[in-house]
């Protein structure tokens, strides 16, 4: 059931797995660490002229809000 929920809530909300992953991967850290982490993935640039691999920041003011709101939503249950 919970993993029909977190499908149905990422198509609705176009969320990737790679990006729902990266979330949850930076929420739990932040959960037990008490302060958000500094993240990226590496991205292959490959398929285009003069391709290397670069990097993603995962890590946003928005992702560190949505860490903050669901800490906060947690820690009041």
């Amino acid at each position: 059931v919970a993993n029909r929920f977190v499908t149905a809530m990422a198509e609705k909300n176009k969320l990737g797995p790679d990006g729902f992953f990266q979330l949850s991967l930076q929420l739990a850290y932040s959960q037990i660490k008490g302060h958000p982490v500094s993240a990226y993935e590496s991205c292959s640039t490959a398929a285009f002229k003069h391709g290397r691999t670069e990097t993603i920041r995962t890590a946003t003011v928005e992702s560190n809000d949505l860490q903050k709101l669901f800490l906060k939503v947690y820690l009041e249950i």
